[in-house]
């Protein structure tokens, strides 16, 4: 099937009712980005989960169903977008991420308008395919508000990146994504498990002088919980050049987002090992000396629960010294082992491997990238795994020192 005949529209708002739902959440913990308030929950037993509305204060109760027998689904990550003139909610957990934009205006949003006791109702039917594009046009149902919700990501998320048209694959990664092209407006989900390209749909109708202008919501910057990350596209003409300084700025905001110089701030997971191991599980002997994590003779730590479906792209930093052997283990067939004697590093996805020739008994910096390649200081190899925690163990007849482990969004 061609991708053109792969774009289907969502399956999504079906009704307004009076409802109730008591799992409303805590508004106090609302992110409020240029008066559009961040809210995140998860769907409880009965695929249900409430919002209050904080431009209205109308409670929103919403029901996830699955599109191909109509089941309540459970535990479903539920990211909100609570503008005045527009609703985004994104869905993962396992579902496609694509945004989906609802007009606030009963009347503007392909519904029927009814009287009800400030309650709404919204019940969306959820796939699991790995690829959602849907078409917004003018005068379609909802247009207005993926305008809007565009423009306030344009008007007020960072600027990440800027590619000309043989780039536009660099783009298209999994994700939720908003587009405009022309008068139209797009939005896309790519699921991580997508065989393909997704860019073919968007590449053939750009112009050569054409670039794509990216804006990104990396929820973590934030200090939100979520299981995805947005991006915005804009397809205009220019020089990529004239954004340089932009980007930049838009970088080192991103990292002092949250704190005020926090080597963790930003962070999916961070230790310094400055007194405890109370965020690992131990097995054998580990211990803390000297502001150091010492691992000695056939020791394991493991960390496990990081959202590393937050972030398309993981980077993954340490500082070790390493006397023998030492592995890193990341789940789904991803890992890396460490020689001390041989002074290199060999990591391998599945099938997949590579070397790294570094010294490992001196301090040495190990930076990981994990999205749709697995690379480790600069050497790449294809992988489409998701990683789901970090275990680092020591060989029978080795030590290995860690100073500091960092997981971000890359």
């Amino acid at each position: 099937m061609s991708l053109e005949n792969k774009i289907m529209m969502l399956a999504g708002v079906l009704a307004i009712t009076a409802c109730s739902n008591d799992n409303d959440n805590d508004a106090k913990n609302d992110v409020n980005i240029d008066g559009v308030y961040i809210k995140t929950g998860r769907s409880d037993q009965d695929g249900k989960k409430s919002f209050i509305d904080s431009q209205n204060g109308n409670k929103i109760n919403l029901h996830l169903i699955t599109d191909n027998d109509s089941k309540n689904i459970s535990d479903v990550d539920i990211l909100f977008a609570d503008g005045a003139d527009f609703s985004l909610f994104t869905f993962s957990s396992g579902y496609n991420p694509i945004p989906v934009p609802v007009s606030t205006d009963p009347a503007s949003n392909g519904l029927k308008p009814q009287s009800t006791n400030d309650n709404i109702n919204y019940n969306f039917s959820l796939t699991r395919s790995p690829l959602q594009i849907n078409k917004y046009e003018q005068g379609t149902p909802n247009q207005e508000a993926v305008k809007k919700a565009f423009e306030w990501s344009q008007n007020s998320w960072p600027i990440t990146g800027c590619y000309n048209k043989e780039e536009i694959g660099n783009v298209m990664q999994p994700g939720g994504i908003m587009i405009k092209l022309g008068a139209s407006y797009l939005t896309a989900g790519i699921s991580e498990d997508f065989v393909g390209n997704p860019a073919n749909y968007i590449e053939d109708k750009l112009e050569e002088d054409d670039i794509i202008v990216v804006h990104s919501f990396i929820p973590i910057n934030y200090g939100i919980r979520a299981t995805t990350s947005l991006i915005s596209i804009d397809i205009t003409k220019g020089n990529c050049d004239s954004y340089d300084q932009q980007i930049q700025d838009s970088q080192s905001k991103g990292q002092d987002q949250t704190s005020n110089n926090d080597p963790c701030s930003n962070t999916l997971f961070c230790d310094y090992f400055d007194d405890t191991l109370d965020k690992w599980n131990t097995k054998g002997s580990a211990y803390i000396a000297d502001g150091w994590l010492v691992m000695e003779g056939a020791s394991v730590i493991t960390k496990e629960n990081i959202d590393f479906q937050q972030c398309s792209s993981t980077q993954i930093e340490y500082q070790a010294q390493a006397e023998g052997r030492y592995g890193l283990f990341l789940g789904n067939e991803i890992s890396l082992f460490g020689e001390g004697s041989e002074g290199s590093i060999q990591f391998a996805c599945g099938a997949e491997e590579g070397t790294v020739n570094i010294n490992l008994e001196e301090n040495h910096l190990v930076k990981i990238v994990l999205g749709t390649s697995f690379t480790v200081n600069g050497t790449s190899i294809p992988c489409n795994k998701t990683a789901n925690e970090l275990n680092y163990s020591a060989g029978s007849i080795s030590t290995l020192r860690l100073d500091y482990v960092k997981v971000r969004c890359n």
